[in-house]
């Protein structure tokens, strides 16, 4: 027992070397940790939260400063749960912990929480401008390594308004702003604080009024200037693009120094006649503007001009020319100069050198203006780089491109036909007819007839010549044409083979044959009890038409005319009795389907049986499923075909359209060149034979997510090659037929259910698109 004694008490001398004295005592203490520890970042200071300790009990704050040891830096008395750390300095980072005391033990320690006390050295407008302020701002530098994610919050006061704006979140690395789009010859005020985190700010740099500058003006004028005599120079500006400042001119002196020689407010010219101009020597001036706050605009470049006249140009206009181009004229008859100068100002704008022509021009076109602007333009002749006249200044230029020419129309008459816009050119805009008799010709104008602002005129075509037609609009020498009319020689040819392809109760779809050449479209008129209507046109080589708004058990003639400019061909009509309103006797207890049965047979998609009877319960077979398809698109059957399927005989009722549906690709035959017109049809045949229908017309179904398949109880038996197409078609609800939760795309679908598919597909996916 006193050996086990022995080697107790050497071991726990070799702990107390080995381990800190606060290891032991934690062990050895019965103290909890304090609780509610927490430490933030508060203005400029560090703000420590911790449960208050209890009576006979106290709290220690240590501090860990750059990964340094820990230090107490405060004793927290009992019922005390916070301590502002003011001795903290900007750029380091601190380590925090907390530890409970009584007069016996201590309790184990906080987790350490760690912050970087970062906040920015100061702020400085490094550059001012007529629109824009630069902002500089850093950071102390760490002395131990750490990823800091803080942001600094930009905030800007204009003078005279009481609130800050915050104008920019800059992260930590960013340490410099371009604030632009300010207004010119303004004090704007600005400061920058930290953003620790959601609702933790440091104090504002530099103070909470922050540091201002004035923008400055904008040098909104060059000066330019000139000889009028070998003593006398002349330099201007434009007066009206500087109102309200004033306007300092300053000269440059043999040392190249720059004296103020003049300055005003209400001058747009100074003439220096001083003492020291000598003829034929060169003299350097510039300018700047002080506004009535007193800011400064940049100076302009300076400009040199040597005692040497040269006359000027006279005569100088300026007009809009086609495709938005403006072209000058000047006139200067004397053969001195070097070259001339243009110069342009767009509306607001200031005057701007543009180009440089050689001498003996007197021309120039402007390449770059732009339509809908406004332009001046001024022209003087220069001699050698410092020998200038005085400015030609053009009239104030509207550029403004006309709007494109209304419809032209054509009213054929007995031995002429006119011709007219179908609305008067607008204000300050001049119509043209122009005219060709062939594409190699060049356009002409005509005018028989024509007054005031509408284009209306006379022309007399000889019989079987070809003409081209179309209008100029013209406003002050832009120029746009409109399309061109092509009018034939004579009317087109009538079309041949009028019959009736489909019929029900309140539709009719008409077809034809296109043997024209020239037509611009056809026109088809109904006539009923001595009334010819027109119910529709089409465009060129159309050869159908469908008549939406027969009436059920009326007897009408149709009639179909080529049209083009030269007038109406022929027409070709035939007699058609529509059909009574389908009434079918075996729809009792298919209530869900009787809708669709009825709009489909008044479409003439389904045909009515003479007994009456539709036979909504039997299955569909392909062929009455593809018939039924077709004809609800619309789609003409073709009758003749360079191909064979074995097993649709071209005697067969259904031969046309099943024919039609393979060449189209809606049926696929298989290895055996079968069809299967008399197999039934199932679920999953619809979706197919639809979804083709849709890519024959260069159309899709709709996208929806296969998750909608979820829904169904047999929806994951879909294969992957049918699950976007039944997704579409189950999303948009046109199946299931009867909206149940079972898909069974494997089973026979009845004549009913293929009716109500048919009927919504046809009603999503054509009758939105007629």
């Amino acid at each position: 027992m006193k050996r086990f004694g022995s080697v107790f008490l050497i071991v726990f001398l070799i702990l107390a070397q080995v381990l800190p004295q606060t290891a032991l005592a934690d062990n050895a203490g019965t103290l909890p940790a304090p609780g509610g520890f927490s430490v933030s970042i508060e203005d400029s200071h560090v703000l420590i939260n911790v449960d208050g300790a209890e009576t006979g009990q106290y709290i220690r704050i240590e501090r860990s400063t750059d990964s340094g040891d820990f230090k107490v830096i405060a004793t927290l008395s009992p019922g005390i749960t916070s301590f502002k750390d003011h001795s903290v300095s900007n750029g380091h980072v601190y380590k925090y912990r907390a530890r409970r005391h009584s007069s016996k033990n201590s309790s184990p320690y906080t987790r350490e929480i760690e912050v970087i006390f970062l906040r920015p050295l100061y702020l400085s407008i490094t550059g001012v401008y007529s629109d824009q302020i630069n902002l500089e701002w850093d950071y102390p530098e760490l002395l131990i390594p750490r990823t800091v994610t803080y942001e600094t919050i930009v905030e800007r006061k204009a003078d005279g308004k009481s609130g800050w704006t915050e104008i920019y979140t800059a992260p930590y690395y960013q340490r410099e702003l371009r604030d632009h789009g300010l207004d010119p010859d303004t004090i704007y005020y600005y400061r920058i604080r930290t953003r620790y985190s959601e609702n933790q700010y440091s104090r504002y740099i530099p103070a909470t009024s922050g540091v201002y500058r004035r923008t400055t003006i904008s040098l909104t004028t060059p000066l330019t200037g000139f000889a009028i005599t070998d003593r006398q120079i002349r330099l201007d500006w434009d007066r009206e693009a500087v109102e309200g400042h004033t306007v300092y001119v300053q000269r440059q002196d043999s040392f190249g120094d720059y004296e103020t020689i003049f300055f005003s407010t209400t001058a747009d010219h100074y003439i220096d006649s001083s003492d020291v101009i000598f003829p034929g020597e060169e003299y350097t001036y510039r300018l700047f503007l002080r506004s009535s706050k007193g800011s400064i605009s940049a100076y302009s470049e300076p400009v040199t001009i040597k005692t040497e006249t040269i006359p000027g140009p006279s005569q100088l206009k300026a007009s809009p020319a086609a495709h938005g181009r403006i072209a000058l004229t000047w006139e200067y008859p004397y053969d001195v100069e070097s070259g001339f100068e243009i110069w342009r100002k767009e509306q607001d704008g200031i005057w701007q050198k543009v180009d440089e022509v050689g001498r003996n021009i007197h021309t120039w076109t402007d390449y770059s203006s732009l339509t809908d602007m406004s332009y001046r333009y001024r022209v003087r002749a220069i001699r050698g780089e410092s020998a200038f006249s005085d400015f030609a200044v053009s009239d104030l230029i509207d550029n403004a491109e006309p709007l494109m020419p209304g419809e032209l129309l054509f009213l054929p008459m007995e031995s002429s036909m006119l011709i007219g816009s179908n609305e008067p050119a607008p204000e300050g805009v001049r119509y043209t007819l122009e005219v060709r008799t062939d594409i190699n010709q060049p356009w002409s104008d005509y005018s028989l007839g024509q007054t005031g602002r509408t284009l209306l005129v006379f022309f007399f075509p000889a019989d079987g010549k070809e003409y081209d037609f179309r209008i100029r609009s013209e406003n002050q020498g832009n120029i746009i044409h409109g399309p061109v009319y092509r009018l034939h020689g004579s009317v087109p040819e009538a079309p041949t083979g009028l019959r009736v392809a489909s019929m029900g109760s309140n539709q009719v779809l008409l077809t034809w044959n296109d043997i024209s050449k020239t037509e611009d479209g056809y026109r088809i008129y109904r006539i009923q009890d001595q009334k010819r209507i027109l119910v529709g046109t089409t465009e060129k080589d159309a050869t159908s038409f469908i008549d939406t708004k027969a009436v059920p058990g009326s007897t009408v003639r149709y009639e179909v005319c080529a049209f083009n400019t030269r007038g109406e061909s022929t027409g070709i009509s035939i007699d058609v009795s529509v059909q009574q309103k389908a009434v079918f006797k075996d729809l009792e207890g298919f209530s869900w389907c009787t809708d669709a049965v009825n709009a489909l047979a008044s479409s003439g998609a389904i045909a009515q049986n003479p007994d009456g009877l539709f036979h909504p319960g039997a299955n569909i077979t392909r062929a009455q499923f593809i018939t039924i398809l077709m004809k609800s698109f619309d789609i003409m059957p073709e009758s003749e075909f360079l191909f064979s399927v074995k097993d649709v005989a071209p005697g067969s009722w259904y031969y046309p359209y099943m024919m039609t549906a393979v060449k189209l690709g809606i049926v696929i035959p298989d290895e055996n060149r079968n069809a299967g017109p008399l197999n039934p049809v199932t679920t999953a045949d619809m979706a197919i034979f639809m979804n083709r229908l849709l890519t024959a017309r260069n159309r899709a179904l709709d996208s929806i997510s296969i998750s909608y398949l979820d829904r169904f109880t047999d929806g994951y038996l879909v294969g992957e090659n049918l699950k976007g197409i039944i997704s579409s078609l189950a999303g948009d609800g046109i199946i299931p037929p009867q909206q149940s939760l079972t898909l069974d795309l494997d089973r026979p679908v009845t004549r009913a259910e293929a009716a109500v598919v048919l009927y919504r597909f046809s009603s999503k996916y054509h009758s939105a698109g007629r």
